[in-house]
């Protein structure tokens, strides 16, 4: 066995980490209990010494003085000890196996993820145990073990994880990587693993359409999301452009427990926007703040949740406090989340990674300050009755309101 401490953690090779990394537990009890019981017999042997100390003394008093009764409470001692021990991980297999719980190694530490069935297996997050919070880890042949400082047992903090691999020494170095390189502050930029990213591109030309422009994002700093925006342009039957963040979801962003498991809570997501067919997007229209606030807009969308320690989802508006326009002449200073197609009311449009992830969509649509003031007194769906009155083309009333927002359309 090997042993790594928070105090005494070796200093992280060059280990290459294609993303986030997810792990199954093994699909038998009686591999799970043979492992556990072992590394819990090497770390705390205690209920073990007592078991061979009660059977010493019980064979001593037989062999003494024929008292086989005590021989027989021997036994009934150690099997009530052990028993009790192996109820223990008995039911915590149980209990993983029933919500088909699995591990992902992410840079902010281990998350324990499962699935909704009830939501097309929609996966939300049950558990996570930050990098900050391990205090050991110790790896055996085929599994290793990362446990928690003492205190870190929190409700939303596993105290003790299992991971098993084919190959555990590959999986020791990426752990000690992403653990060293979160102790020592180096965090790395955020990025979809390719299979993820893929799986994601993928998604959105089917789901918004195809395209084949990605507006790349120049500069990233470390610890930070790389959001690239795709340019889905018009198509038969999509008078409009589509503008879509591709990374966002790489940041997690954090639900509180009660929501997220209550209203089923992706902490994942990523923003698309709607803009009139003939919005210019080259790289000198791109320069003036009225053709390029939509891109400007759905970054701040992704890094939001960064910047402020919390959450967002539909029905969320953000912008400037004080009311001011997103560029001159535009009449927006706030924009509204909302569900990504018409009519933005209903239907979450969401995508299943395989590293264990959910990403939602969420449209942004912007509204002036009189507007944001209107939601906070009567509610969204208010709003929305004001903005799309019933029977008109929700999409048609949209891109007017967006091409409003150009001072050459005024």
């Amino acid at each position: 066995m090997e042993k790594y401490t928070y105090d005494k953690l070796p200093k992280p090779g060059n280990v290459e980490i294609d993303g986030d990394i997810r792990c199954e537990y093994p699909c038998g009890m009686y591999s799970f209990l043979k492992d556990a019981l072992w590394d819990n017999m090497r770390v705390h042997p205690l209920v073990d010494i007592l078991c061979l100390a009660f059977m010493v003394l019980a064979v001593a008093g037989v062999v003494s003085s024929g008292r086989v009764d005590l021989l027989v409470k021997a036994l009934i001692a150690v099997a009530i000890l052990k028993w009790r021990q192996v109820n223990a991980y008995v039911r915590l297999y149980n209990a993983i196996k029933r919500t088909g719980m699995f591990p992902v190694m992410t840079a902010e530490g281990i998350v324990h993820m499962f699935k909704v069935a009830a939501y097309n297996d929609r996966y939300l997050r049950a558990s996570i145990t930050k990098w900050e919070d391990v205090g050991k880890l110790r790896v055996y042949k085929d599994f290793m073990v990362i446990e928690a400082k003492d205190g870190d047992g929190g409700r939303d903090n596993m105290e003790i994880v299992y991971l098993w691999s084919e190959d555990i020494m590959a999986l020791r170095d990426k752990v000690l990587y992403l653990w060293g390189n979160r102790i020592g502050g180096d965090e790395s930029i955020l990025l979809y693993s390719d299979k993820d990213r893929d799986v994601l591109t993928s998604f959105i030309s089917e789901r918004f359409g195809k395209y084949e422009v990605e507006l790349h994002e120049l500069i990233t700093q470390p610890g930070d999301i790389h959001v690239d925006v795709a340019l889905i342009p018009p198509a038969e039957g999509r008078n409009y452009n589509t503008l879509c963040t591709i990374g966002a979801g790489m940041y997690r962003m954090d639900i509180d427990r009660d929501t997220r498991l209550k209203n089923y809570k992706s902490e994942y997501s990523e923003y698309v926007i709607y803009l009139p067919a003939d919005w210019n997007f080259d790289n000198e229209a791109l320069e003036d703040k009225a053709n390029y606030w939509p891109i400007r807009r759905l970054k701040e969308a992704a890094r939001i949740s960064m910047w402020t320690d919390s959450w967002i989802g539909a029905s969320h508006t953000f912008g400037d406090e004080e009311g001011e326009c997103i560029s001159e002449g535009n009449p927006f200073s706030n924009v509204l989340l909302l569900y990504p197609e018409p009519p933005f009311t209903t239907d979450t449009v969401y995508c299943n990674l395989p590293s264990g992830k959910t990403v939602v969509f969420h449209n942004l649509l912007p509204i002036t300050a009189e507007e944001k003031a209107y939601v906070h007194e009567n509610g969204v769906y208010k709003l929305l009755e004001h903005i799309f009155p019933e029977g008109c083309d929700v999409m048609e009333t949209l891109l007017e309101r967006m091409d409003c927002s150009r001072p050459e359309s005024e």
